[in-house]
């Protein structure tokens, strides 16, 4: 508490003692204090460029075709962007990496302005057949996959 006197007229006999509490004061000043750096800071932050770090995966356009190479239990279903569909089954029980290979070589000669390979895997399918296709698609030079 912050207190001093006060005469209340000059001939008074007796001052006044007048008393403040500064513990909401110092409350509410901090508050602005606070906000302040606050806004400052959002301002700093709002002024900063934005401009992307690296740069995003290229997304394909509508026109643009792909080829998809769908692995389930099954087998593979090779879909091409003419919505042509090749069914190549499991022999065995076995992915059949040369037939896949072959036909997507086919599907790429056929056409030629493919630019992306999309190896879509089912929930059922493990993950060493997953890696079996997609380093039998790379290493055979079946595609051009992104590695």
């Amino acid at each position: 508490m912050l207190s001093f006197q006060v005469s209340a007229q000059p001939n008074a006999r007796k001052p006044l003692n007048a008393q403040l509490a500064l513990a909401p004061l110092c409350g509410v000043l901090a508050c602005c204090v606070f906000f302040l750096f606050v806004t400052a800071r959002f301002d700093a932050i709002a002024m900063l460029p934005s401009v992307p770090s690296s740069r995003a995966p290229r997304m394909p356009l509508a026109r643009e075709r792909d080829l998809r190479i769908h692995l389930g239990a099954w087998g593979y279903i090779v879909t091409t962007a003419g919505r042509d569909r090749a069914v190549i089954v499991r022999r065995n029980g076995i992915l059949d990496l040369n037939a896949l290979c072959s036909r997507t070589r086919r599907e790429l000669h056929h056409y030629p302005d493919i630019r992306i390979v999309r190896l879509m895997p089912d929930d059922g399918v493990t993950f060493d057949e997953v890696i079996a296709s997609y380093d039998a698609l790379l290493e055979r030079r079946c595609a051009n996959l992104p590695q």
